[in-house]
């Protein structure tokens, strides 16, 4: 398997519910990856409410594949 990089894209699933309960799917590209395998996300199709809600969620490394 290969290891993530800056530049990669991944899938969040369940990225972010609506007012209505609904999970959202989201695509990321990957801006910095830690050396503890935190990484900081791009999410480029959601609105700047929903970006700035995920930009201060923490996504680990190890729980995605590149995409």
């Amino acid at each position: 398997m290969d290891k993530l990089k800056v530049g990669d894209t991944i899938l969040v699933e369940q990225a972010w519910e609506d007012e209505l309960g609904q999970y959202h799917d989201e695509y990321a590209k990957i801006r910095a990856i830690n050396k503890e395998g935190k990484m900081k996300l791009n999410f480029e199709d959601v609105s700047q409410e929903v970006r700035e809600f995920l930009q201060g969620a923490e996504f680990d490394s190890k729980d995605y594949l590149k995409f």
